[in-house]
């Protein structure tokens, strides 16, 4: 089978929980004996390509970045981007996978299984975080650091976004509506063209159908945890032991695979950290 994933970056040049689990199931793939391609967004100026290759088999997979030359790409404003498209159209008439797997669009466009439906190709998507239901993605509410279980529309969403920088004086309220609106429609139709989607957990499946994504018990919904960082000996590199590991029972040992951002509520675990201090060694 040919496969085609689809992320926002790709290591080594973006490393984060997504993007680790996105090059975990293309290694995963290759040694099983498919053919892989990965499409993915980078923070440089031009486009450029690479190779993944799998150690135990020696296949390869072809890794395709796919550049954004306007400034602040990463802003909710700026989701779509028909030239991406364009180019990604370009990568699946010359892969011509049998599906595609997309795991996200920042960075990229937000109309990508659409252009994969025109060129008769499948496709699944897996929802890591909370963007496609929040224009930040972590659903925060930006005063206050505190959780949010609103719906997407212009209240409270456009004044919770607009405190994330950068600042868009430029841009007109009522432009912001539109630009808003046109986000989430785009996103809905998405969704509606993709076979099933997957989430981590269940927890994240039912806050997403709380906020409108989807119906509870749609059956397109699946819980499918994704598997863990690739390993360096799994990479081919030389195994190394992290002077941090535990040596003993009853340790308690916590990695977050992602950036630090206040507002991904790393702050929480510190805190939950502090209550178990004299308890229990983390």
């Amino acid at each position: 089978m040919k496969v085609l994933l689809i992320a926002h970056g790709f290591p080594p040049e973006l490393v984060g929980g997504t993007e680790s689990s996105v090059e975990r199931e293309a290694l995963a793939l290759l040694a099983r004996g498919h053919d892989v391609c990965v499409v993915a967004g980078t923070l440089e100026t031009s486009d450029s390509e690479r190779e993944l290759v799998e150690p135990s088999s020696g296949r390869r997979a072809r890794v395709v970045r796919l550049a954004r030359t306007d400034l602040f790409a990463d802003h909710w404003h700026k989701t779509l981007a028909p030239a991406v498209s364009a180019r990604f159209r370009g990568v699946l008439r010359t892969f011509r996978p049998d599906v595609v797997h997309a795991h996200h669009w920042i960075r990229l466009s937000r109309d990508l299984v659409r252009v994969a439906a025109r060129e008769g190709v499948p496709a699944i998507v897996s929802l890591h975080d909370a963007w496609t239901s929040c224009p930040i993605a972590f659903r925060v509410e930006t005063a206050r650091l505190s959780s949010c279980d609103a719906p997407v529309g212009p209240h409270p969403c456009l004044a919770c976004a607009a405190r994330v920088g950068p600042k868009t004086r430029w841009v007109k309220r009522e432009s912001e509506f539109m630009l808003l609106a046109e986000r989430q429609r785009d996103l809905g139709a998405e969704l509606e063209c993709a076979r099933a989607w997957l989430v981590p957990t269940a927890a994240h499946r039912d806050l997403l159908a709380s906020v409108g994504m989807w119906k509870s018990d749609d059956p397109r919904v699946r819980v499918f945890a994704p598997g863990p960082a690739p390993t360096l000996a799994e990479l081919g590199g030389a195994v190394q032991r992290s002077r941090h590991e535990p040596r003993e029972e009853g340790r308690l040992v916590v990695g977050v695979p992602g950036h630090l951002m206040r507002h991904k509520g790393q702050d929480l675990v510190l805190d939950a950290f502090e209550r178990l201090r004299g308890r229990v060694d983390v």
